[in-house]
């Protein structure tokens, strides 16, 4: 038999390639704002180009050390050199040890500090640090009060100074080593006598206790002896023996010999993060590991349990553990004021990377800022909102714009704000005796206490700006919510597993998590935010990057509808649809509705669980009355604020009405003709011509006026219910000329001016009422379109694939061909050249 040889047509769907180019440091100026444009090309052209603006980090700070020493103290002097570019402070952190250090500087982290004993951590606006002393039980001005206790006479020391110069959110960072030895003393001066007699007769008095006491030591061992035996001892009544009447047999234990318990672990390398993310949810393997982990209290905590600290903590069943609690300075006076409810949490190999700690309580601002300032912390992650559900859940510890507020000795000044989808990013001044601190706050605003996010997609570009935050155990990041264990946890998991990925390039969810628990107890609350955080780490890693700067849309559109990038972006939604589904959760729901299918137009098309709308039963005791083929739909920055629905059927006119007085809408889109000939539509609102409608007994509709304008209607009715004793009016927005057979409507400009004219009117109602021939197609459209809009205003940025994504939440027929999802860039495009004037796109 002969060896054969064959030839198989494989095809390539997706490859990757990672360069690397690294430019020369003398090529970039420090703190500098540079523009990148980066494109693949190849034989057959260019690819698109890719453009981003950053500012170059600050310059490397360097010095040259020089030491005096005494018999206790050891001066450390700096010759520094001049800093290029800008700086915002500059932080010196000095170390002693008398082993030798095994300190190291790698990829702007310093290493192996952790056995080396911190006895200065100043801040200053310059380079003005001239010399410090070790040992002489005093800091100088602007560092931070700690222990400086005397030195050994003649011992030698090694000295490790950390430098690190800051900038905008960034820092460079430079380490430096000297050793030195203390002077040593004399204390040999000749022969004590007197010295000597006295050691003489110390030796001598235990000897002679000894003697006179024995026979009392000789009666307490064979008590002793007698004690250990087998007897039954005699137990009065009122006692309890603390052992068994039979004596427990030790054994000695061989630590060599017990088995140490078993760390969970799940390590997976990036390239396998999808696939395992995907089988773990659907296996149910993600749920049986959170369940490893019990909740409540595993560790001591003690010092926080006290009643003079009981206070402090928001919730009694949640307090930071004794090993790991951050410790106060003292207030002169108050012996408990070392005591906050917060906690270290190591990063990814960085000791004290983090603090995770409670939304500040109204006796607890002061301390919150003690903490901030005595901790050297730059960075806070904000991930409640002051009232939730009606609820207090923090203490408002920043002030509003161009206000300062005291807290205590220290004062915060608010400077500036930056805008984002579902974030907000805050820069504070901080001001203590006289030094002034640049302090900066993200503040996710879009997480409910005890669940997750709608969108996975929503956490990620605020993580991205978490990230760029460097991880120092003397600058550890503050993150807190409310209690500071459930969204505090998921995004420190999120960060630590992203850090830990780009340095390793694996990713160990249930491992970092057990490093979590161990720190603060039910860190990552529930089974819902374990998967969410394996969702945001894979969209972070993995997610299509799909949005364009306004200042490039042009551009970067007619390559995209040249192309077939839209294309690749509706695939990519599908095949990223399991994430959203995973997403979402059951909603509790009273009573079980079904689907009433004489009520849909289509059969494909019913509302989900999620985000379903129901109304009231009328009459009471019809069952099927409270349903009706409705569902929410998120605006941008805007929970709910939208109600999709068909156009009413003859047989649904009543639940249409019903709907509307029952959420109190004031305002209807209607985007389709209604076509009178096809026996499903009817007219559902009042004209001139028959100015009065009763759709259910209870409510009545009266024509008031109507406006005609080029490709819309505006008709405004009076709506009447019995069981209100104010009426109100309804404005109804109708599109003229978009069919229900069309996708699109055929004039772009005509249905941005219906938009624009629409979303004005809009803003008196919430919700408000969407409502097309199939609940689909058109109303799709407008609210992917309103998503897109609100964003490119508010951040200059234009995301299509993102929008299309958000309102698919809760009706996945949104959106489902690709000349919808081009008309939405081209609409893009459009509003960019006619509404530039007022937009601020610059």
């Amino acid at each position: 038999m002969s060896d054969a040889g064959f030839l198989h047509n494989l095809t390539i769907n997706n490859y990757n390639l990672t360069y690397h180019f690294k430019l020369n440091s003398d090529e970039i100026q420090p703190t500098t704002s540079y523009r990148l444009q980066i494109a693949a090309c190849n034989e057959r052209g260019e690819g698109e180009f890719l453009t981003g603006d950053n500012t170059s980090p600050p310059d490397v700070p360097k010095v040259d050390l020089h030491t005096e020493s005494s018999n206790e103290t050891i001066t450390v002097k700096f010759d520094t050199n001049e800093l290029r570019g800008k700086t915002d402070s500059l932080r010196l952190l000095l170390f002693i040890s008398e082993k030798s250090g095994n300190a190291k500087l790698e990829n702007n982290i310093v290493t192996g500090l952790q056995n080396l004993k911190l006895v200065s951590n100043c801040t200053s606006n310059s380079i003005s640090f001239k010399s410090l002393t070790i040992g002489n039980n005093q800091q100088s001005t602007h560092c931070t009060q700690m222990d400086n206790p005397p030195l050994k006479p003649g011992t030698p020391y090694n000295i490790t100074v950390v430098l690190i110069n800051y900038f905008n959110q960034t820092n460079r960072t430079n380490l430096f080593t000297i050793s030195t030895t203390t002077k040593s003393t004399s204390i040999y001066a000749g022969p004590n006598l007197n010295l000597l007699a006295l050691l003489v007769l110390l030796l001598a008095i235990p000897l002679i206790v000894l003697y006179f006491k024995r026979h009392a030591i000789l009666s307490w061992i064979q008590r002793i002896q007698r004690e250990d035996t087998n007897e039954i001892p005699d137990v009065k009544d009122d006692q309890i023996p603390l052992t068994g009447l039979t004596p427990q047999i030790t054994q000695t234990r061989n630590p060599r010999n017990e088995a140490k318990p078993k760390i969970p672990s799940k390590c997976i390398k990036i390239m396998e993060f999808e696939m395992y993310v995907k089988e773990s949810i659907q296996s149910g393997e993600l749920d049986r590991q959170h369940a490893l982990f019990p909740r409540g209290q595993t560790k001591p905590w003690n010092y926080g349990s006290l009643k003079e600290n009981k206070s402090k903590n928001r919730y009694n069943n949640l307090i930071a553990y004794d090993h790991s609690r951050v410790i106060l300075q003292k207030i002169k006076g108050d012996s408990y004021s070392d005591y906050i409810n917060a906690s270290y949490i190591d990063g990814h190999k960085i000791s004290k990377a983090y603090i995770a700690t409670q939304g500040p309580k109204a006796v607890t601002l002061n301390d919150f800022w003690r903490m901030v300032w005595e901790q050297n912390v730059m960075h806070i992650a904000n991930l409640a909102n002051v009232y939730e559900g009606g609820k207090k859940k923090v203490e408002k510890y920043w002030p509003d714009i161009n206000e300062t507020l005291q807290f205590g000795t220290i004062s915060v000044q608010h400077l500036s704000t930056q805008v984002f989808a579902d974030y907000e990013h805050r820069f504070f001044s901080v001001c203590q005796n006289n030094e002034i601190r640049k302090i900066d706050q993200l503040h996710f605003m879009s997480w409910p206490d005890h669940g997750v996010p709608l969108y996975s997609q929503s956490l990620v570009p605020f993580l991205q700006k978490l990230l760029k935050f460097p991880l120092s155990t003397y600058s550890p990041i503050v993150v807190h919510c409310s209690a500071g264990v459930g969204r505090t946890g998921t995004i420190l998991l999120c960060d630590i597993c992203l850090r830990m990925a780009a340095r390793e390039g694996t990713i160990d969810v249930l491992r970092n998590l057990e490093h979590l628990r161990q720190q603060r107890a039910n860190m990552v609350d529930n089974i819902e935010q374990y998967k969410l955080a394996h969702l945001v780490i894979l969209e972070c890693l993995v997610g299509m990057h799909t949005s364009i700067g306004c200042t490039e849309i042009k551009d970067s559109v007619n390559r995209i509808l040249a192309n077939g990038t839209a294309t690749l972006q509706m695939r990519y939604l599908k095949n990223t649809q399991w994430q959203d589904q995973a997403m979402k959760t059951v909603a509790q729901i009273v009573e079980e509705v079904p689907i009433i299918e004489e009520k849909n137009r289509f059969k494909g098309i019913i509302p989900e669980i999620q985000g379903r709308v129901f109304l009231s039963r009328f009459p009471s005791e019809d069952e099927t009355s409270s349903y009706i083929n409705a569902v929410k739909v998120d605006g941008f920055r805007s929970p709910g604020r939208f109600i999709v629905t068909q156009q009413p059927m003859p047989n649904t006119l009543g639940d249409f009405w019903r709907l509307v007085e029952e959420n109190d809408i004031r305002v209807i889109l209607s985007l389709n003709d209604v076509n009178l000939k096809n026996k499903t539509s009817c007219r559902f609102w009042p004209t001139r011509s028959n100015p009065e409608m009763t759709p259910v007994p209870h409510i009545t509709l009266k024509y008031l006026k109507n406006d005609l304008s080029e490709s819309y209607n505006i008709t405004t009715v009076q709506l009447i219910a019995n069981s209100r004793k104010e009426q109100f009016s309804v404005q109804i927005i109708s599109v003229k000329h978009w069919t229900s057979g069309n996708n699109c409507p055929d004039n772009i400009g005509n249905f941005l001016t219906f938009w624009q004219e629409s979303d004005a009117i809009s803003r008196r109602s919430n919700p408000i009422l969407v409502t097309c021939y199939d609940g689909v197609t058109a109303s799709g459209l407008y609210v992917a379109l309103s998503f897109v809009i609100e964003k490119m205003n508010l951040e200059q940025v234009c995301d299509v694939c993102q929008a299309v994504r958000s309102v698919r939440h809760n009706r996945e027929q949104f959106v489902q061909n690709v000349e919808q999802f081009e008309f939405l860039y081209k609409a893009a495009l459009l509003y960019i050249d006619r509404f530039e004037s007022y937009a601020n796109f610059n």
